[in-house]
């Protein structure tokens, strides 16, 4: 028996696979064994060849080297992004068609090949992002055709193949499955006690949580305990090249906590991947920290919750000052009053050295709309208060969200211009709608019209949908309208205030350009 877990393309040249580094902690734990394979990074090393050397990046323990020199590799590392992402269009062709165009078969033979390596009995596919599915998908398909997609490969032993991640959450599992006879099973949610199950040599279709077709319909197993945070394994990064990643030195993402503590915000999907919010204490998580150092020689980290409110930031703080840890972090943050001089003056003595904001909107209304729980004013005099306290922040911007219009949108476009001195970089997305989410459960009272779920991939004619919604909004004559968020987006472009023309790497401190880098999509 030997369980393979795999992280398929397409993500950044900067992410290690947290999720599999989790799982394989928890597994290891209970002596058993368990194997980890980032197919992302193997691919996108496969695909630059010698264009791109990270070998040269790579300092001594502590030294950054030349952002010039780095910005000019990242150049082609984005070049080889582009090449991927192209394949991602060969893959839903592959998966709709059977037709295998050369580049593609070039690199699921060189996936097939490395997976087969293993010579695995169980292969656990796990899929954060939306655009790792077509590969994720293609790679289970080649590896059940692989006599016809790698003739010279042969599997020796019969293979099962779950599908787990975040982005299972945002799928119809009925679609998927049905669609793709060649996955075993799919794990959406948590995985450990699955994955568990799996190394104790239970079957894909009986493990704890675990979807699969039966007589033609879906089959949903019972969703196990949720793991206890304070007595979880810590995660395990030994299978990972670390030295490997896109960046002069390890930034290693860990979790405070898992879903969010606020949890109510209405265009929010995040939450339905997880099995409610519990975090660990400060001082274990800092004490895991210390231990994940150790084992790796990292000191550069970035906390992946959604969400970790103030008073736990600062209590983190308190406890990497007083044990002395020498680490450099980030995390995401709501701008809140609790984010006082003292706090954020704390924090930035105990390594944080940047701060995405989730603000949103300029607009107090929309803000309101969204039950963000938040306030315009306050969010302004964090993020200033921040940058005075030395850290560096981002701006998390969502352009149209329900109720927008043209005056939200300068405000919006006001509050950006004021922060220009307190703001390092910004994120801009559109807003969309999810199925399950307030939005969507009551999209009439908000001025939407939902159009139906839009197809992530379609497997033999048959479609898979995402939980994704097609929508419109209802203007002020009572008339559905394409959404604003791309048309703001493009004003916000046009404008060209600040954000949208500089590099988010231009005179950063050496330390807070690093962790940027590996927050890079």
């Amino acid at each position: 028996m030997t369980v393979l877990l795999a992280f398929p393309p397409r993500a950044a040249a900067t992410y290690v696979p947290l999720g599999l580094a989790t799982l394989a902690g928890h597994v290891r734990a209970h002596a058993l064994p368990v194997r980890c394979l980032d197919l992302n990074q193997a691919t996108l090393r496969f695909l630059a060849g010698p264009r791109v050397d990270w070998s040269t990046l790579m300092r001594d323990e502590g030294v950054f080297g030349d952002q010039r020199a780095y910005l000019e590799e990242w150049r082609s590392v984005t070049q080889v992004a582009g090449v991927l992402a192209g394949l991602e269009s060969q893959a839903l062709v592959y998966l709709d068609t059977a037709v295998l165009l050369p580049e593609l078969r070039r690199v699921l033979e060189e996936q097939v090949r490395q997976v087969l390596a293993f010579a695995p009995t169980v292969l656990g596919l796990s899929v954060l992002y939306p655009s790792q599915v077509p590969f994720a998908l293609a790679l289970s398909k080649a590896l059940r055709d692989s006599a016809s997609v790698c003739p010279h490969l042969i599997r020796r032993e019969p293979l099962e193949i779950v599908l787990g991640g975040a982005s299972l959450s945002a799928l119809h599992l009925d679609d998927l499955l049905l669609a793709c006879p060649f996955l075993d099973a799919a794990v959406p949610k948590e995985g450990e006690q699955a994955v568990l199950s799996l190394c104790r040599g239970e079957r894909a279709k009986e493990i704890p949580g675990a979807c699969s077709i039966e007589h033609g319909k879906l089959k949903r197993n019972p969703s196990p305990q949720a793991v206890c945070l304070a007595t979880a394994a810590l995660p395990d990064f030994s299978d990972f090249d670390l030295k490997g990643y896109f960046v002069p030195t390890p930034v290693l993402p860990v979790l405070f906590s898992r879903d969010c503590r606020y949890r109510r915000c209405r265009f929010c999907a995040h939450n339905f991947s997880s099995a409610g919010y519990r975090s660990l204490s400060p001082a274990r998580f800092v004490e895991g920290l210390a231990q994940i150092q150790s084992a790796t020689g990292a000191r550069h980290f970035y906390f992946a919750d959604q969400y970790i409110d103030a008073a736990d930031l600062e209590a983190i703080a308190q406890h990497i000052e007083t044990t002395g840890l020498d680490v450099r972090w980030s995390v995401m943050a709501r701008a809140q009053t609790g984010y006082t001089d003292g706090v954020l003056q704390t924090m930035q003595r105990a390594g944080c050295v940047w701060i995405s904001w989730g603000l949103e909107t300029g607009s107090q209304l929309l803000l309101d709309i969204a039950a963000k729980g938040a306030l315009v004013t306050v969010g302004e005099e964090v993020v200033q208060r921040a940058a005075a306290a030395g850290i560096s922040n981002l701006a998390m911007m969502v352009f149209g969200l329900p109720g927008s219009d043209d005056e939200a949108f300068e405000q919006t476009a006001d509050l950006l211009e004021r922060l220009d001195s307190s703001l390092d970089a910004m994120t801009q997305s559109c807003f969309v709608l999810f199925e399950g989410t307030p939005f969507a459960n009551q999209a009439e009272r908000f001025g939407l019209v939902n159009k139906g779920n839009l197809e992530l991939v379609r497997v033999d004619g048959k479609k898979v949908r995402s939980m994704r919604l097609a929508f419109a909004e209802v203007g002020s004559d009572g008339s559905a309208r394409p959404p604003r968020g791309p048309i703001e987006v493009a004003a916000w472009n046009k404008r060209r205030v600040y954000m949208c023309t500089k590099s988010v790497f231009d005179d950063l401190p050496a330390e807070h350009y690093l962790v940027m880098a590996a927050l890079a999509p």
